[in-house]
């Protein structure tokens, strides 16, 4: 009887076991984890992307392919195969991963270089060695440039009106903008120039060309060591006009379609002016406050609109009180080509009298109407 109730309960048991086994999933199966990990890669395995391109998943779990333009004021600029240029704050992504090098601003460490890799938990860049770091430690992300040009954004505005008849007039406007950008600093040269003349007089000759870079420090802050401004008018008697400041900028705004830039600091002028009375010297410089705003916004897609407004306080002898004012429309014609409407406002509280004492008009306006080219 003993032996026979060892052999049921010994048989019972295996029988238990096996029963079991044929009832149940594996174990990995039983798992949520592992079962999530399974869906994201038959997901990934479905969307069939490109390893030549960047991508971003969105927190909806949308996926768009193409390249990263930059990172800078957590906000990403990529350039969607499909969708073009997207902007789209760094809060948003839920993932991004690089195909190419980039240089990457981390604060406390500087710049380095290599693939991007973007998670919720952090951020990591793979390239001779590796390293780690949160998202709020990023400054700045650009593209690993193989030429110099390769940096540089530009593009040229050029108008012209002609008539003929009983008054004979030709006048030509140019504009050039140049941007160079790097996970460190920026660095932008615009020319803003008109030549006008009637009745083979000479109704306006105005040059500006203006410098500046820029050095990124924090997600909100930036330091300008530089930026210089030449100013010619022979017609409101200025030779040449050269102003150095130094400044301290500040983002106060920048949204997807929307972007604020304040700057102030300390400057030098000097004015070499064509004509002077008797007595008078015919240079004057003097110390003064700089200060500098540029708001840019996307009205809509193809439709931008920008305002750059810069102002200098000096002693009078210099001019005293001067403003530059630009007001521009750009309507995108195509990928390349826009029309743009410029207006035009500069100010001089004490302009100076020429040799004949005859003192130039304080505000001088402009309205242009052109053709720019991106390139």
């Amino acid at each position: 009887m003993r032996l026979l109730a060892v052999v049921l309960l010994v048989t019972s048991s295996s029988l238990s076991h096996s029963l079991a086994a044929e009832t149940s999933l594996p174990e990995a199966e039983q798992t949520p984890q592992s079962v999530a990990e399974q869906f994201q890669q038959d997901y990934f395995s479905a969307l069939d992307l490109d390893e030549d391109k960047d991508w971003i998943q969105l927190d909806s779990g949308e996926v768009v392919q193409g390249e990263l333009e930059e990172l800078y004021q957590k906000e990403v600029l990529f350039d969607s195969d499909e969708l073009d240029d997207l902007n789209i704050d760094i809060d948003d992504i839920q993932r991004l991963r690089t195909a190419n090098w980039f240089q990457v601003n981390l604060r406390g460490l500087g710049v380095v270089r290599g693939r991007l890799m973007v998670d919720k938990d952090g951020v990591t860049i793979i390239g001779k060695d590796t390293h780690y770091a949160s998202r709020q430690d990023v400054i700045s992300v650009y593209r690993v440039a193989e030429r110099e040009a390769d940096r540089w954004e530009n593009k040229a505005t050029l108008s012209a009106n002609v008539a003929s008849g009983n008054t004979n007039t030709l006048e030509i406007n140019g504009k050039l903008n140049s941007e160079r950008k790097t996970a460190l600093n920026r660095t932008i040269i615009t020319y803003l120039g008109v030549i006008s003349e009637s009745n083979d007089e000479t109704t306006a000759r105005n040059h500006r060309i203006t410098l500046s870079h820029d050095l990124y420090k924090h997600h909100d802050w930036f330091f300008r060591p530089v930026l210089a401004d030449f100013y010619h008018a022979p017609l409101k008697n200025i030779k040449l006009q050269s102003q150095l400041a130094s400044q301290v900028g500040y983002i106060a705004v920048d949204d997807d379609d929307k972007k604020w830039e304040l700057s102030i600091g300390p400057s030098w002028q000097q004015t070499r002016f064509e004509e002077v009375t008797a007595g008078s010297s015919n240079k004057e410089s003097s110390m003064g406050l700089s200060f500098g705003s540029n708001f840019e916004i996307d009205i809509t897609k193809d439709i931008e609109l920008t305002h750059d407004y810069q102002m200098t306080l000096a002693q009078k002898k210099t001019g005293g009180y001067q403003h530059h004012n630009l007001l521009s429309l750009a309507i995108d014609i195509t990928d390349d080509l826009d029309l743009d409407v410029d207006f035009i406002w500069d100010y001089t509280e004490s302009p100076t009298a020429d040799a004949d004492d005859i003192t130039p008009e304080k505000n001088d306006y402009r309205l242009v109407i052109g053709i720019g080219l991106d390139f």
